[in-house]
């Protein structure tokens, strides 16, 4: 089946509704969500062409497919992660810094309560940098909200 256009998000589904549907799964990778074509396979075995429009990015709820039956839910897999907890803004900035000097792309929030929170793609170099500048942080097993997104870069 060609998959052009999603079919809603799963959580704009009334819960009765959603009771009443066959729910397949698409098990997807972060670097998978912003590719608009593809090939994908649910957890029973059904294989799906996806060619959305160029600037599609896939979310954890999107449905892929829907009918009488059912639905094609994207899930998005975990990702591993450094979440960094910064004591305040200016040690925020220094890191942003450094990091954004190595292109290393970031994903900002805010947290309850105050504070902030930046995270980035697991990798050594990375650990070893906050652990010599003292930085507060640690490796999790997320799903993100959005795909990293890795900006060109020209001079």
């Amino acid at each position: 089946m060609l998959v052009e256009t999603l079919a809603g998000h799963i959580d704009d589904l009334d819960p009765q509704e959603l009771s009443h549907l066959h729910v397949e799964t698409v098990r997807l990778p972060e670097e998978d969500l912003r590719r608009p074509v593809q090939r994908v396979r649910s957890d029973h075995g059904n294989e799906f062409g996806l060619r959305l429009p160029r600037a599609t990015v896939l979310h954890d709820g999107d449905i892929l497919h829907r009918d009488e039956a059912g639905i094609v839910v994207v899930r998005v897999e975990s990702t591993r992660v450094i979440v960094i907890t910064p004591v305040d803004a200016e040690q925020m900035g220094r890191v942003a810094h450094a990091l954004g000097n190595r292109h290393m792309p970031a994903q900002f929030a805010a947290l309850e309560g105050g504070g902030a929170e930046m995270v980035v793609p697991d990798d050594p170099t990375t650990v070893a940098y906050l652990r010599h500048e003292s930085v507060s942080f640690s490796v999790q097993d997320r799903v993100l909200d959005e795909p990293f997104h890795h900006a060109e870069h020209t001079h």
